[in-house]
C-alpha cells in the first residue's frame, strides 16, 4: 500500500528520475533517509521502475507510429506473445474500443513503418482490421519537442 508521501515521491521521480534523495528531501521536506527507504521499497515491491528512456529522434528513430489492430479475441493471447517478440514494437497493450491491440513503434522512415506493419500483420492470425497512425508532432512524452 502506498501513502501520500509515496505518491509525492513518485510524482517527483516521474518528472526527473535522476533526482537523488537529498533533492527529494528538500522538495518534500522529509529526511533523506526516509526518502531512500521509501524509494528502495517502491522499487523492490515493483511499484516503480527507474529506467533510461531514450529520445527516439536522437538515437536514430525520427518516425514514430501507433498501430491499432482488431484481432479475434480467441487469438489475442497468442498474438500478444508473437507481437512482444518483435523487437521494433516498443509498447504493446490490450485496449478497449475500436481496436483491441495498440502498438507503438519507433522507425527510421515511412518505408520502415510499412515493413514493420507488414511484418506484424503477417506474423499474427485473426486480424479483423487495422490502422496505422504516423505521429507528426509528439506534444507530450518521449519524442516531444519540450
Amino acid at each position: 500500500m502506498i501513502d501520500a508521501l509515496d505518491y509525492q515521491i513518485i510524482e517527483q521521480l516521474v518528472k526527473d528520475g535522476r533526482k537523488n534523495s537529498k533533492e527529494l528531501s528538500k522538495e518534500l521536506h522529509v529526511d533523506s533517509s526516509t526518502i531512500r527507504r521509501r524509494v528502495h521499497r517502491l522499487i523492490v515491491e515493483g511499484i516503480i521502475y527507474i529506467i533510461a528512456l531514450p529520445e527516439p529522434s536522437k538515437v536514430g528513430f525520427p518516425m514514430q507510429a501507433i498501430i491499432g489492430i482488431n484481432v479475434d479475441n480467441t487469438e489475442l493471447d497468442n498474438n500478444l506473445k508473437i507481437i512482444n517478440e518483435i523487437p521494433e514494437c516498443i509498447f504493446v497493450s490490450v485496449t478497449a474500443g475500436r481496436f483491441n491491440v495498440m502498438i507503438i513503434i519507433w522507425c527510421h522512415s515511412t518505408a520502415e513503418i510499412d515493413r514493420i506493419v507488414k511484418k506484424i500483420l503477417s506474423s499474427i492470425i485473426g486480424v479483423k482490421s487495422y490502422e496505422t497512425f504516423i505521429c507528426t508532432n509528439i506534444a507530450k512524452g518521449v519524442g516531444s519537442s519540450d
